[in-house]
């Protein structure tokens, strides 16, 4: 889309210099300004099999990456949250944050995974108790979960610009 934006660009140009007789006189019959002229005859020279097998190659890179990558991000917030049940509910929170923090951080990583473990480590018994057990406590343990997501994330944002 964006090379018909730019041929369309170069032909409005050229037409413009022909009506304002503008243009160098070898160049009037042309379609196209002399420089898009000139870079469409260089891209004709390249070696597009080449360049489209090594596309796919790339492709097949990075979808594998980003299976990879969730699958053990899965696996490891999984063994996470095990080992993190039997520590004390401010360390989970400290944890959880720098873990969460790191996993956001890494671009072929997908943000689901961390929330939804979020949403399990940090809303567990536990953390229901340390709020004041019952519905109340899951309520408050709910609502400090989805702040402390949302600040992580917001956080990673902010050191990726």
């Amino acid at each position: 889309i964006l090379c018909a934006l730019y041929a369309l660009i170069s032909v409005v140009n050229q037409r413009i210099r022909v009506a304002f007789n503008t243009a160098p006189n070898q160049s009037k019959s042309k379609w196209l300004t002399d420089k898009v002229t000139d870079q469409l005859n260089e891209v004709y020279k390249w070696d597009w099999s080449r360049i489209m097998i090594n596309i796919h190659y790339w492709v097949v890179v990075v979808i594998a990456l980003q299976v990879v990558a969730g699958s053990f991000t899965v696996v490891f917030l999984s063994y996470l949250r095990v080992k993190l049940a039997a520590i004390p509910v401010a360390l989970v929170y400290v944890i959880f944050v720098f873990v969460g923090l790191a996993m956001f951080l890494i671009p072929i990583i997908p943000g689901l995974p961390v929330y939804l473990t979020g949403g399990i480590i940090l809303t567990d018994q536990s953390m229901v108790r340390a709020f004041g057990g019952g519905s109340a406590g899951f309520a408050w343990a709910c609502t400090v979960a989805v702040g402390v997501c949302f600040a992580i994330k917001l956080a990673a944002v902010v050191m990726q610009q």
